[in-house]
């Protein structure tokens, strides 16, 4: 049987064709519930989750949201989770309670489409940040209040994080920075927000570093460090509007270039 359609035939069908292509991804993502208030998570991502938690001791239920069951098997709508509406995917995982102890599992690497990290605990260990590498759509990363006294790789692996624009590493305890630690090291570029404060192992060693990242830098934190010399040319950042370095050991005067830095607040 031979179909013989029109000229205006055609065109219909053409045109129930490519809205049948733009709406697609739509019914997909409705299909799979992701897009919609019943939104749901990635397994190996649900399964990463709640390998961190085996690992806690949680004694005041902060994570009670988290299990297997079948009322809590949605990872989405766990406490200190989000998801990207459009892949299902954990864009933000937030721990910040000192009732969690324990270790952070190198499971959490499997959260690879994380795009914000917040853990602050003082209580909650990490023996090494290598996990990070596997993260690389990260943009913001808070480990503030961590002991991190034993990563002696946390340049090098922060540096590799093309997205990263805010670094929070408040208080950490971290390791002294030596010459040969830098080499090799290429910053990342896209660093607008880096807060290294309280950390009495930071030198002015930190400066070659931190010439090497980003020109693009808003606010900085150096405060409570242990940075010696005099205060370098911080006109490199011409955006930078937040400038912090009190209770260091800095001598000498300002360098007149920092009067071009004309967006400076404090």
């Amino acid at each position: 049987m031979t179909l013989i359609m029109g000229g205006r035939s055609l065109k219909l069908l053409y045109a129930i064709f490519t809205l049948l292509l733009h709406l697609e991804p739509a019914l997909a993502r409705v299909i799979s519930g992701v897009g919609d208030g019943n939104m749901w998570c990635i397994e190996r991502e649900r399964q990463a989750l709640l390998e961190l938690k085996k690992g806690l001791i949680d004694d005041h239920n902060m994570l009670s949201s988290w299990g297997s069951e079948d009322a809590k098997k949605n990872c989405c709508s766990w406490e200190g989770v989000q998801c990207s509406y459009q892949t299902g995917h954990a864009v933000q995982l937030y721990l910040a309670d000192d009732n969690l102890i324990g270790p952070i599992s190198s499971q959490i690497g499997n959260l690879s489409h994380l795009q914000s990290l917040y853990i602050r605990s003082i209580n909650l260990k990490i023996s090494g940040l290598e996990w990070l590498s596997h993260i690389v759509s990260i943009e913001h990363l808070d480990l503030s209040f961590m002991n991190l006294s034993v990563t002696n790789d946390w340049q090098r692996v922060v540096s590799r994080l093309p997205k990263l624009s805010e670094l929070r590493l408040r208080n950490c305890s971290l390791p002294f920075i030596t010459p040969s630690s830098l080499s090799h090291i290429n910053s990342s570029k896209s660093l607008t927000d880096l807060d290294l404060s309280f950390n009495p192992r930071i030198t002015s060693l930190i400066f070659p570093w931190l010439f090497n990242s980003s020109t693009n830098l808003i606010s900085l934190d150096l405060s409570s460090n242990q940075i010696t010399g005099s205060v370098p040319d911080f006109a490199i950042f011409p955006s930078l509007r937040v400038l912090l370095l009190h209770n260091n050991k800095l001598s000498g005067t300002l360098d007149e270039s920092i009067g071009s830095l004309h967006k400076l607040e404090h």
